[in-house]
């Protein structure tokens, strides 16, 4: 019914809805919003657009809102500028997840609209459709996602750019991303999202994204990180025999063991895969592994596991992917990432659940230089300190003067011997806080739905509220926060941190959280013997509704008491619509409506 009304018809349901009580008043606003967001037409798209300025809605109920339209079947020029205008206004600024939100789906929306098909239907001359992705507005999308690359300011900034580029798998795009790559001024994360942008390209320009990436693994000088993410995009493009040989002639002399781990697993994992599209490879890959001169038991840094739920007979399944990184110093790993792909109908789906998580090591040998340092001269005092500075920066002088001289460059893209001391100590102290992060992102559908920035723990509150305040990405909750840290650190986590967020929950007394969305929403046509065609249309609506208050008791001798009460209700309905279509006004419709209500309290 929404996709048939206009925008003054939206205004006047809004506006009916207002008679209901406040609490139903609000939940019928949130399915409103999501209903908007599920039809998809500009009309809706333009109004969603306005309440989320106006700030009419909460900015993660934005955020899943504006997420929702990726899933459009037929975007046009029109919405893709809508939420354009929305990822650039200033409304949105101060909001992080509602403007990285907004970006990414921009440029998922690009990757629709410019991967649609042409109608393979006769074109009616009197009505002309006119093409939607032209070249000239390719290269406009492309120039404003650059763009926003260009003008980040802050290295969160730059990750979400480049997350857009991905998103949007513009195939004009690989000579910009080609730069970013190759230049080892860039930091190594942002070099690890350019190569991990090219994910969407690897089936239409192979040999391009081989030749990018190809040279940027074989280079042990690189950055391992980098190397890694070149590894995961090599092995996507479907690489020829001559490719995987010298993948695994480098595994055999590398010399850094976090690559020749992950390589070697990833070459293991593949010759025993049972995915058939990983058929043409394995074969060759299996032969390859037998000369590799490799000693398993010295790879144990790194773990990588593939659990199928496949069928050989119908060639139909699912494979669960783990890759995990261990440490010298614990039991216990951290995630790298987990993933799940689907082979249905001999077509391989890549990436259909992806959790993974970028991390950038902090560089010890910095903080620890200037730390010793200081200390050493705040032990001296008078001319004898005054002299140990002088001999200290004319050695440190003759040090940068001999790193000059050798042309010495350093893996870590950003950071250099020779700006290591050209900063301040507040300086150097903030480059180390915005150039080391974590990021916890979302894939669904080979497409990144959000990241999260994951706090550093050595920073305390008040370091934590002003980076979060002038952070271009939405942090973790505290919960969240703390059991990832736990995990990283190797150690128990913290409950008085984790449940310091349930603290201001608890000053509400009812929260309620309600969305509307249209699963397996497709539609067919398909030919019949007595030339009138049947249409067939699937879909699933789900409504989901969540309300609860939480009470919180604290007892130091007792630990922490959580009471959650809670009630949650959902509607599901399955609606198969199948109806003959011809040129006359009469048609055949069969409805089949099955509902399916649950309540869990």
């Amino acid at each position: 019914m929404l996709r048939m009304c206009s925008y003054e018809d939206l205004k006047q349901i809004e506006q009916n809805a207002q008679q209901y009580h406040q609490n139903q008043q609000e939940t019928a606003k949130q399915i409103l919003v999501d209903a908007m967001a599920t039809s998809g037409t500009r009309n809706c798209v333009v109004r969603v657009a306005e309440m989320i300025k106006n700030q009419e809605v909460s900015p993660h109920k934005a955020a899943y809102t504006i997420s929702q339209l990726t899933g459009l079947p037929s975007p046009s020029n029109s919405i893709v500028k809508e939420v354009q205008k929305l990822c650039q206004s200033e409304q949105v600024q101060n909001q992080p997840i509602v403007k990285q939100s907004a970006c990414l789906t921009f440029g998922a929306l690009v990757n629709e609209l410019c991967s649609q098909k042409r109608s393979e239907k006769t074109p009616d001359l009197t009505h002309p459709i006119p093409e939607q992705c032209t070249d000239d507005k390719k290269e406009q999308y492309k120039q404003v996602l650059v763009e926003q690359y260009e003008k980040a300011t802050t290295l969160q900034e730059k990750l979400n750019a480049l997350a857009s580029l991905g998103n949007a798998g513009i195939d004009t795009s690989t000579p910009q991303l080609e730069q970013i790559i190759k230049d080892r001024s860039e930091h190594s994360l942002c070099r690890a999202k350019a190569i991990d942008a090219l994910r969407r390209l690897t089936t239409s320009q192979q040999m391009i994204v081989q030749h990018i990436i190809l040279p940027i693994y074989l280079n042990n000088q690189e950055d391992p990180n980098v190397r890694i993410v070149a590894l995961q995009i090599l092995m996507r493009t479907q690489p020829e025999p001559s490719v995987i040989d010298q993948i695994i002639y480098t595994m055999s002399q590398e010399p850094n063991k976090r690559v020749k781990a992950y390589t070697y697993q990833t070459m293991k994992m593949v010759a025993k895969s049972k995915n058939p599209a990983d058929r043409q490879m394995a074969k060759h890959v299996k032969n390859a592994m037998q000369s590799a001169n490799v000693d398993e038991q010295q790879l144990w840094s790194y773990g990588k596991w593939q659990i199928p739920v496949y069928s050989p007979e119908q060639e139909e399944g699912i494979f669960l992917t783990l890759a995990t990184e261990y440490s010298q110093r614990s039991w216990m790993p951290s995630l790298s990432y987990m993933k799940i792909d689907s082979y249905f109908k001999d077509q391989s789906n890549v990436n259909d659940l992806v959790f993974y998580l970028m991390k950038n090591q902090r560089l010890y040998s910095q903080d620890y230089t200037t730390k010793s340092r200081n200390r050493r001269t705040a032990a001296i005092r008078g001319f004898e300190r005054r002299e140990f500075e002088q001999e200290n920066n004319e050695n440190t002088q003759q040090l940068k003067d001999m790193h000059s001289q050798l042309g010495i460059k350093s893996r870590h893209g950003g950071y250099s011997f020779n700006n290591r001391y050209s900063r301040s100590g507040q300086q150097q102290q903030q480059y180390s806080y915005n150039n080391n992060i974590n990021v916890f992102c979302t894939r669904i559908g080979d497409v990144d739905h959000s990241c999260y920035e994951i706090q550093n723990s050595y920073l305390n509150q008040t370091q934590q509220q002003q980076q979060s305040q002038s952070s271009s990405m939405p942090t973790l909750p505290p919960m969240f926060t703390e059991l990832i840290q736990s995990i990283q650190n190797r150690r128990k986590p913290s409950l008085a941190k984790m449940f310091s967020e349930l603290e201001q929950l608890q000053q509400q007394k009812v929260h309620q959280y309600t969305i509307a969305s249209i699963l397996n929403d497709k539609e067919a046509v398909i030919p019949t013997c007595v030339g009138l065609p049947l249409g067939i249309v699937n879909s699933v609506p789900t409504i989901l509704n969540v309300e609860g208050n939480v009470n919180l008791q604290k007892n130091t001798e007792m630990g922490v008491k959580v009471q959650i009460n809670g009630r949650i209700m959902g509607g599901m309905a399955h609606i198969q619509k199948m109806s003959l279509l011809d040129s006359f006004p009469s048609f055949l419709v069969l409805n089949l409506f099955v509902q399916l209500k649950l309540m869990f309290q």
